[in-house]
């Protein structure tokens, strides 16, 4: 008997499935992304900016961390000139002043844009280079921008370098600005003497140590001699505690009062019985 060879017949191809709408629709939103130098950039600063900083390592975080710091300083020099050119041209149009203008358009108090101003104008007008002073901080080079000279500035630059602002300040004390040559003597100073009653005192005291712990400074005369800057600059106003009627009559007297109000009021006939 022959065998008989019987054929397999052949499974059908199962066909793809058809990409359908629904299966559009459901599919995962992914967002666009760009490769930049072999890195995924999303377009989105925070996702990009905390996804690099992440994977640092201790030298390239110490490095970012230099390169921010100077950029940081170069921008505080330029706004300072910025600013410097915005205060002389008066172009801070609908603002009451220069102080209304900073403080409401960019946060920040008049006194801050000052001490980056006067950094700005002391270098630029004697000439120092900005990389001698880069690195030391807006806030030490603040204090010595006055003193510096071209003569002294690598001096001071490496006096200033380790200290903290408030060493500074110490190691300062006696300087004068550029063009006042010699120490400050005893001579040089003079001394004030107020008498506060016991609510102004607290008042007065309040605002030197605001002042003090602002400006970074541990002496009490700087810290007034800011104060009187910020008022004369026009970025504070005195605030004149309202007095009630009252109160405001008492101190007049009765009849100072009544004379008072018949100018005031002259319709009105007021009779008046004073009991001895």
């Amino acid at each position: 008997m022959a065998d008989t060879a019987t054929a397999a017949t052949p499974a059908a191809a199962t066909p793809p499935p058809a990409a359908t709408d629904q299966a559009q629709v459901q599919a995962p939103a992914v967002q666009e992304t760009k490769t930049k130098k072999g890195k995924q950039v999303t377009g989105n600063i925070i996702v990009d900016t905390a996804a690099k900083i992440e994977n640092l390592s201790k030298t390239q975080a110490l490095a970012l961390a230099d390169e921010l710091v100077d950029n940081a300083e170069i921008t505080y020099f330029q706004l300072g000139g910025a600013f410097c050119v915005i205060d002389e041209q008066k172009w801070y149009d609908g603002f009451e002043s220069f102080g209304d203008f900073v403080a409401k358009k960019y946060g920040f108090q008049e006194r801050k844009a000052r001490y980056w101003m006067s950094i700005y104008k002391n270098l630029t007008n004697k000439s120092i280079s900005f990389d001698k002073v880069k690195g030391l901080g807006w806030t030490k080079l603040a204090h010595l921008a006055p003193i510096l000279t071209p003569e002294n500035v690598d001096e001071w630059v490496a006096k200033a370098a380790p200290l903290s602002v408030l060493d500074l300040l110490a190691l300062m004390k006696g300087q004068k600005p550029e063009g006042e040559a010699g120490a400050k003597t005893s001579s040089d100073t003079t001394t004030l003497k107020f008498k506060f009653k016991n609510d102004q005192l607290a008042t007065v005291q309040s605002a030197i140590s605001k002042c003090k712990a602002e400006t970074s400074t541990e002496y009490d005369n700087v810290a007034v001699e800011h104060v009187c800057a910020a008022y004369l600059a026009g970025t504070t106003q005195v605030q004149i505690p309202q007095k009630d009627l009252a109160t405001l009559m008492a101190e007049t007297g009765w009849e100072k009062s009544l004379e008072i109000f018949g100018e005031k009021f002259p319709k009105v006939d007021l009779n008046v019985t004073v009991n001895e």
